[in-house]
């Protein structure tokens, strides 16, 4: 493909979606299919040249995110490059560990790269006709008129005047301060009260500590907690959520304090500590989505949630295909479409946002407590007599087709149920039998001879 000449100026009835992520690239892929000519402009650089890690390094694909790619016809290529992670294991503070599903037998978690994805969609959307791909693009401004000017590398200006602009392009998006200064629009950003820094745990260093590499693993800390995700390799990439304020030469400090068995037996996780950055956590409300039949947002841009539930990349996967489908439903009448889509997704991006919140408590504090194994213990005798009426939390947010909205608000009747029933007494009760279970399973330590020094 060779590039536009210098001082561009073009009119087109087709698309500019700026930002060449998950959401912006799948949506290429899905307009293209519906006979639109589509323009991807991509501040970063070729992935395929010179990747530039972002926010995380892996993704985690649920059923959500699953059938999107199968939609695009990328789900098998995915996966090839994806680790299989059946369960989520926790690490007790006292010793020991407890998996827990994420739901039925083929509701399973997949560990991906987030390079390995992005590439696949690019290729992707670079095969399907009408798409342009352009990297290292400067957005400067979008005139009144729907005008659209930007320089490339090069210092070459361009100016294009599409029939609409989709803003992809994260939770700094360049497209939604354009849409504020045509809309009314609303955006909350929150900072969370704990960041996170991406530690490492090497192939040899897995296997000596004895974790699964298909699993993801979690370690409930005093003020923090260590998320560990397998890669292909048999290495762990790991996510220290730790309390903000926390500075680069305290990251190590503050693991140490939290961890210091995992301290002492993992040189990879001590070398990496040393050398982490802190990085703050963000999420993104935005009040409104489109402007007019012009602007639009999808994923990050207009619903960065925090990534307790892994669900952002899912989440993104389904604005592509929701957004794609209204556009298809009302080829004629976009202001329509795109009121459409924002009146359905909102929501749902709403309710994501309050599960994400109220998921980490569950990481940090319950997914280790003896109470919430005892949930545990009854959710699945309730699943086996009841499979049609109760549901798994996690699977209806991860798995299920259900809107998120509609996930969430079968969560909180259950959770009314639970205490309507008694249950919430028999919880306490089987936490009591666990609590002396896992201290008669307690590692007793080895007594020392009085040879020793």
């Amino acid at each position: 493909m060779s590039p536009p000449r210098q001082d561009e100026t073009s009119s087109s009835s087709g698309a500019v979606i700026v930002g060449g992520g998950i959401s912006g690239l799948s949506l290429a892929i899905l307009l293209a299919e519906q006979g639109i000519e589509v323009r991807v402009l991509e501040k970063r650089p070729d992935p395929r040249v010179a990747y530039q890690e972002g926010r995380t390094i892996n993704f985690t694909l649920s059923g959500r995110g699953r059938r999107v790619l199968e939609r695009l016809g990328l789900a098998e290529r995915a996966l090839a490059a994806a680790v299989r992670m059946e369960s989520r294991v926790v690490h007790l503070p006292g010793g020991g560990q407890v998996a827990q599903s994420y739901g039925g037998a083929s509701q399973l978690l997949y560990a991906l790269k987030r390079r390995d994805l992005i590439v696949a969609l690019l290729e992707r959307a670079l095969a399907s006709p009408g798409v342009q791909v352009e990297f290292n693009v400067t957005l400067d401004e979008l005139s009144p008129g729907g005008e659209l000017r930007f320089r490339r590398q090069s210092g070459a200006s361009a100016r294009l005047s599409p029939a609409f602009i989709v803003g992809a392009d994260g939770v700094h998006s360049w497209v939604r301060g354009a849409l504020g200064a045509r809309e009314a629009v609303s955006v909350e950003q929150h900072t969370f009260s704990h960041g996170y820094a991406e530690l490492t745990i090497s192939q040899g260093d897995g296997r000596r500590l004895g974790i699964s590499a298909q699993a993801l693993h979690v370690w409930p800390g005093r003020r923090s907690a260590l998320v560990a995700i397998p890669n292909v390799d048999g290495s762990f990439s790991c996510c220290f959520i730790v309390e903000s304020g926390v500075g680069v030469d305290a990251i190590e400090a503050a693991f140490h304090a939290d961890f210091p068995a995992l301290y002492r037996a993992s040189s990879s996780l001590r070398d990496s500590a040393r050398s982490a950055r802190y990085s703050a956590l963000v999420r993104t409300r935005v009040s409104t989505w489109n402007s007019g039949d012009l602007l639009v947002l999808v994923g990050d841009a207009c619903h960065a949630v925090y990534p307790f539930f892994g669900q952002g990349m899912n989440a993104a996967l389904e604005d592509a295909l929701a957004l794609s489908t209204a556009l298809g439903r009302y080829p004629s009448d976009r202001r329509r479409a795109f009121a459409e889509y924002h009146a359905a997704q909102k929501p749902n991006a709403d309710a994501l946002d309050e599960l994400s919140i109220g998921h980490f408590d569950y990481l940090k504090v319950h997914a280790a407590s003896a109470r919430f194994h005892g949930r545990q213990l009854i959710n699945a005798a309730l699943l086996r007599l009841l499979p049609s009426l109760w549901h798994h939390e996690y699977a209806l947010v991860a798995h299920s087709d259900l809107p998120y909205a509609e996930a969430r608000r079968i969560i909180q009747r259950q959770a009314a149920l639970r205490s309507a029933l008694g249950l919430t007494v028999v919880e306490r009760i089987l936490a009591g039998a666990i609590t002396g279970i896992r201290w008669l399973r307690r590692p007793v330590p080895a007594k020392r001879s009085s040879h020793e020094s």
